[in-house]
């Protein structure tokens, strides 16, 4: 029973690590995040400056291209940060289930 417990201790340190580093990994998701959503702020904003700028120019309510681009990245990195999201849940249940198995022991 002692070995049982060793592994047990071993597969919950493993465990452990491996919820930490996808934590580390759902910070920099949310860190880049809150970059994109700055640079989309500033893209936005500078875009209605332009237009309020030259309000009879018709080309410039039309997105740019970058504009265009960082809500492609956002909305990816959205994505990204759901699925790591959803994983990091099921690695705690996981946990939860591991601990509960534990107690039995």
């Amino acid at each position: 029973t002692r070995r049982e417990w060793e592994e047990a201790e071993r597969r919950l340190s493993l465990l452990w690590d491996d919820i930490h580093q996808r934590q580390q990994v759902l910070d920099d998701i949310g860190t880049s995040l809150h970059s994109r959503e700055e640079r989309l702020s500033g893209a936005q904003h500078s875009m209605v400056c332009a237009s309020e700028a030259t309000v009879g120019n018709l080309s410039m309510f039309l997105p740019s291209r970058d504009t265009e681009q960082l809500r492609l990245e956002l909305a990816a990195a959205e994505l990204a940060d759901r699925a790591w999201r959803e994983r990091s849940a099921a690695l705690v249940n996981r946990e939860e289930e591991l601990l509960a198995r534990l107690q039995l022991l």
